[in-house]
């Protein structure tokens, strides 16, 4: 343990970051926030200033130990900050606690790492704190009952980030139907989506690192399903390109955060560096920020002290919201659900429309239809009970009314385009022409499309509020004009924007 005396004391704080190897392309990321906020801390410190050790990891198990134990025992620092990965932290936490030095890790997510010691802590959320509440919500907005997920075998992060979805799945009623993984360097996992993408689940979820993220992007952003995945980086949406379109991320920290100290953090770092910060360098700021209010507190340089003082965070101002630490070491505050849009993240504030199908020609069914719109994506599930076995067609009809006892007053099909009727998706056919839907002999049915050719609360022609769902006593030929020849109406629901 280092302890520095004197009037002016100066304290030396190791940084061990990945140079080089796999992981270099996020080292500079974590230095350009580090230093930022060195300069920023010890211009406020009156009487206390900081120098950092830098250390490479290689991106590597063996260069993290060799790091840490080469800052503890040659440079006898008080505090270590890093290292990336939960792998490599799982190695170099018991070094920092068996010598009593303190270590911080900015962005380890895995579960129960942080209960190693007392001298361990964690600024990013860990999987435990990121990943229930943010199922919870995209649950609620995207509606999703079967999912399927993947994760990086021999990570420890994607391991317990793949875990606790599933612990979080099984408390919100959510089916998982299959899980894939990749090894670390995978350069193409089509065959894994190409199995998921069989069983037609209604989200992915992908649990991986850096470029695991990125690839899994590229192959899985060419299918219709929404992937989700915690901790995706800007970095990695950029190296994926269009195909990372629509992906969601569960994430500690957004350049969008709605927190003074975050808007004034992103305005200063883009002035700086001439560029966005990512996450990295976002957390490694606040990192530093954290660990200067505990040496303020504990007016010294001794671990002892410092480790103490961080405990005693709470409810501290920060880029990443209101910020503790929790019994175990771990960060408590607001995680983030973004989306991308554009190529950039947008916070995720998904749209929908409900209807509710009610019976027409005292057929008895019921059912409901929920559009949810995901970037410029509109997926709708259309679910019936109480019907007749059989195939049965779905279609938006122009006016949302259903007063009618024969539907009929839901008026014609909704054809904003002034086409022929047909098929969805082969030549010619109305925005309103949704398909067939096959109920089985316990009267259930389902039918789902994914399209970007409707719009919702635009007020726009081509926009779906205020139609009429209608399901029909039989099937679409996809030929008889003006509507399929489906017979009769046996289900009827308007249209709503949801809440």
């Amino acid at each position: 343990m280092a302890q520095v005396t004197g009037t002016s004391k100066l304290i030396s704080v190791g940084l061990v970051v990945s140079k080089t190897g796999r992981l270099s392309e996020t080292g500079q990321g974590f230095i350009n926030g580090f230093e930022m906020a060195l300069e920023e801390v010890n211009s406020q410190l009156s009487d206390v200033s900081l120098r950092f050790i830098v250390e490479d990891d290689q991106s590597t198990i063996e260069g993290a130990t060799a790091a840490y134990n080469k800052l503890i025992h040659e440079d006898g620092v008080p505090v270590i900050l890093g290292v990336y990965t939960s792998t490599m932290m799982r190695a170099v936490f018991p070094i920092a606690q068996e010598n009593e030095v303190v270590a911080i890790s900015p962005t380890s997510a895995a579960r129960g790492l942080s209960a190693i010691g007392d001298f361990v802590f964690r600024v990013a959320l860990t999987v435990d704190s990121l990943i229930p509440g943010s199922v919870k919500l995209t649950r609620e907005k995207l509606g999703y009952e079967r999912v399927a997920t993947m994760y990086q075998s021999m990570d420890v992060f994607s391991q317990s980030s793949d875990e606790v979805l599933k612990s979080a799945f099984s408390e919100n009623g959510v089916e998982v139907l299959t899980t894939e993984t990749f090894e670390t360097g995978a350069m193409d996992l089509s065959e894994q989506f190409s199995r998921i993408v069989a069983l037609n689940p209604d989200a992915i979820f992908v649990s991986a690192i850096s470029a695991g993220r990125t690839q899994a992007l590229i192959d899985g952003g060419q299918h219709s399903i929404p992937i989700l995945m915690p901790l995706l980086t800007l970095d990695e949406v950029e190296r994926a390109g269009e195909a990372a379109e629509g992906a969601i991320s569960f994430t500690y920290w957004s350049s969008t955060g709605n927190v003074p100290a975050n808007r004034a953090f992103v305005e200063n770092y883009m002035a700086k560096y001439g560029a966005a910060p990512g996450r990295f360098a976002a957390v490694s700021y606040a990192t530093v920020h954290i660990l200067a209010k505990a040496i303020a507190d504990a007016q010294s340089s001794d671990s002892h002290a410092i480790r103490d003082a961080l405990a005693q965070i709470e409810n501290l101002d920060t880029i990443l919201g209101s910020f503790s630490f929790d019994a175990n070491g771990d960060a408590v505050y607001d995680p983030a659900v973004l989306i991308v849009k554009d190529g950039k993240f947008e916070v995720f504030d998904t749209k929908t429309a409900l209807a509710t199908i009610g019976e027409t020609n005292e057929s008895g069914v019921a059912g409901k239809a929920v559009f949810t719109q995901i970037g410029d994506n509109i997926k709708l599930v259309v679910s019936l009970a109480n019907a007749s076995a059989g195939e049965h067609a779905v279609h938006i009809h122009a006016t949302g009314d259903c007063s009618a006892p024969d539907g009929k007053s839901a008026g014609g099909h909704w054809n904003p385009t002034g086409v022929a009727h047909g098929k969805w998706g082969e030549g010619e056919f109305h925005l309103g022409d949704i398909g067939n839907m096959t109920v089985d002999n316990q009267g259930m049915g389902k039918i789902e499309l994914t399209t970007n050719l409707w719009k919702m609360n635009t007020g726009s022609d081509i926009d779906i509020v205020g139609k009429a769902i209608i399901v029909h006593a039989g099937a679409d030929d996809f030929v008889s004009q003006p509507s399929g020849n489906a017979g009769a109406r046996i289900g009827c629901g308007v249209i709503e924007l949801g809440p």
